[in-house]
């Protein structure tokens, strides 16, 4: 079956110079069309703290409040938080994070806890469709 619930999406920026470029840009407009358009809640952006990029990131920060603001995402949706930095040898993006309704089907797809051939000839003589019959397809439908 076809389940409905709030699932996150979230975008990940990574700091790159003083600024955003024009295509960092364009993916936080992106994202912040989307926010607008299936968003609920607050969008929560969290900024890498105690790395060596600390001043860049402040700058970015800034930039991708100035890209919400342009797709008309009101400063106040945006909640700040930081995390701390694993290894300052890698990088460590500023993640944008909103939930959204998204539809899914409820188990994973691809299990197949019986033997389909003819292992089981009672199963094949009774002609029952086997587990997880269609679930490739109902998550196909659910993605649409």
């Amino acid at each position: 079956p076809i389940v409905l619930s709030d699932k996150p999406r979230s975008l990940d920026v990574f700091v790159n110079g003083a600024t955003l470029d024009a295509r960092q840009h364009e993916d936080v407009r992106t994202f912040a069309d989307e926010y607008r358009r299936y968003g609920k809640g607050a969008m929560l952006a969290q900024v890498p703290t105690g790395g060596p990029n600390s001043f860049s990131t402040r700058n970015a920060l800034a930039g991708i409040r100035a890209a919400l603001s342009e797709s008309g995402v009101p400063s106040a949706a945006l909640r700040v938080s930081g995390y701390p930095v694993g290894d300052p040898m890698l990088a460590s993006p500023v993640r944008l994070t909103f939930s959204r309704l998204q539809a899914g089907v409820s188990t994973k797809c691809g299990l197949f806890p019986q033997d389909l051939g003819v292992g089981d000839p009672g199963f094949n003589m009774r002609n029952e469709p086997y587990f997880n019959y269609g679930c490739s397809m109902q998550s196909t439908v659910a993605a649409q």
